[in-house]
């Protein structure tokens, strides 16, 4: 059975303009994880989604976990070094905040106008 194989997106000024957009990345050659050189992959560094129906708290209860304990995560596994506070609030999503996501950015001073203009784009 051949092991998954991540394909890089091809070279060029269409590519370029999509991963500056959607958070595009160059990830190194590692076989572990199926990348066989430098590939362009599009991606959030981490992305948790959540039906509407869990409560607000339930949402800003966990990232406040994350948040206060963001330099124990990331000696537990590689994919949390790339999820620093400066960028757990991104402004080029593709799905709504959730309320309670919402809530606690903006409690923490990370969430701002360019966030709220996206959700208007997204929602509307």
């Amino acid at each position: 059975m051949e092991p998954i194989r991540f394909l890089s997106l091809p070279a060029g000024e269409a590519s370029n303009k999509i991963l500056a957009k959607y958070g595009g990345t160059i990830v190194k050659q590692d076989p572990v994880t199926g990348i066989r050189g430098d590939t362009n992959v599009i991606g959030y560094p981490l992305h948790l989604a959540s039906s509407t129906k869990v409560s607000e708290r339930v949402v800003a209860t966990l990232l406040k976990a994350w948040w206060d304990n963001h330099a124990e995560l990331q000696s537990i596994h590689p994919q949390f070094k790339k999820w620093t506070k400066d960028v757990q609030a991104i402004t080029n999503f593709t799905v709504p905040y959730h309320p309670g996501a919402v809530k606690f950015y903006r409690d923490a001073g990370v969430w701002t106008a360019k966030h709220d203009a996206r959700m208007k784009e997204i929602c509307s």
